[in-house]
């Protein structure tokens, strides 16, 4: 047997579904359908408006100490 028929039995054939291993497709049922428009647009506005929390709440939290003080030297 030539070495290029060994690497050919070795190597899959190429598609364009993504293989999920025997045991990950048994155990949780196989890969989950794509998601639709409606869902992808739902994702993307939940992801933007967690980024737009995490911004304001650092914001808050760098401004604090000084927001202290402030309230420090008024009592």
């Amino acid at each position: 047997m030539s070495s290029s028929s060994t690497s050919r039995e070795f190597c899959p054939k190429p598609t364009n579904v993504v293989s999920v291993p025997r045991i990950t497709a048994d155990m949780f049922g196989g890969p989950a359908p794509p998601p639709s428009a409606a869902e992808l647009k739902a994702q993307e506005s939940e992801a933007a408006l967690t980024v737009q929390k995490v911004v304001v709440g650092a914001i808050l939290l760098y401004l604090s100490p000084f927001a202290i003080d402030a309230v420090k030297k008024l009592v």
